[in-house]
């Protein structure tokens, strides 16, 4: 079964309603892509209309739609994917403890990953902020994204055999065992990270502040709107000297926000 071609009033409406329900924009010029993965889904369940899917999925609480919603988010990820923030973890700690004195007070240190995909992005802040802490200060990561598929494979926290290209030899010693031909996050690990479903386009409904947060790569599929009010939660959830990572792609510059640059796509609150 071949789907016919997107109209224009369709786009539109997929267009709405993914905005609506993520803040993510879909532009004019990514209608093939979205009809490409639209048609995919709609073979698997032997749909033939547009308007019939879209029906199908808006109630938006079922297997159809996370099924949508996995096809539609973006899930590339890999271990200390742009490591000079994990590097500036290693190097920096000291600066960090002393500018969010919180840590020390409640011997805790709270991190977030943002949009975690299937939980490189979260294990590898695990491991980062274990090797640079005193055993002493507790370490809490939630790790949140709008994709249960990728929410299951994290919490199962077993990689395949490739990751040895971007995980150095001492991490994988320590904190994984081999299984099944690949490899498996150790439990003492697993333990730090909680991974919850979370839209980054609904309000913030945390209790205790975050000390770091990761949000990489996210902000570049939002409109400015959501852009703006994006950081505006996320600053609402940083104590003061809190820092925020964002993607190398993206920048502050021109936004309206409550962050002090320390170098790029790192911030202080």
């Amino acid at each position: 079964m071949i789907a016919p071609r997107m109209s224009d009033r369709q786009f539109l409406q997929f267009q709405e309603l993914i905005y609506k329900r993520f803040g993510i924009l879909y532009k004019e010029e990514k209608k093939d892509m979205l009809q490409a993965k639209i048609s995919r889904q709609m073979r698997s369940l032997g749909v033939e209309s547009y308007d019939d899917y879209l029906e199908a999925i808006r109630g938006g609480d079922d297997e159809n739609w996370s099924s949508f919603v996995d096809d539609i988010t973006i899930h590339t990820t890999n271990f200390f994917r742009e490591r000079n923030h994990f590097d500036y973890l290693r190097k920096n700690m000291d600066a960090l403890l002393r500018n969010n004195p919180l840590v020390r007070q409640r011997f805790e240190i709270r991190a977030w990953s943002s949009a975690c995909s299937t939980g490189e992005e979260a294990y590898s802040l695990a491991m980062v902020l274990r090797e640079a802490l005193d055993e002493r200060i507790s370490l809490k990561i939630l790790a949140t994204d709008v994709s249960r598929g990728s929410l299951a494979r994290a919490a199962a926290g077993w990689y395949r055999s490739e990751i040895r290209k971007d995980a150095e030899p001492y991490f994988l010693q320590k904190y994984f065992s081999r299984e099944d031909g690949g490899f498996r996050v150790n439990e003492s690990l697993r333990r730090c990270v909680r991974f919850r479903f979370f839209n980054l386009a609904e309000h913030f409904p945390f209790r205790n502040v975050f000390d770091v947060i990761f949000c990489r790569n996210v902000m570049i599929y939002f409109s400015p709107e959501m852009q703006q009010a994006l950081l505006g939660k996320m600053a609402r959830v940083l104590p003061p000297g809190g820092l925020l990572f964002i993607g190398h792609s993206e920048s502050l510059i021109g936004k309206q926000h409550r962050f002090q640059y320390v170098q790029p796509t790192i911030y202080m609150r």
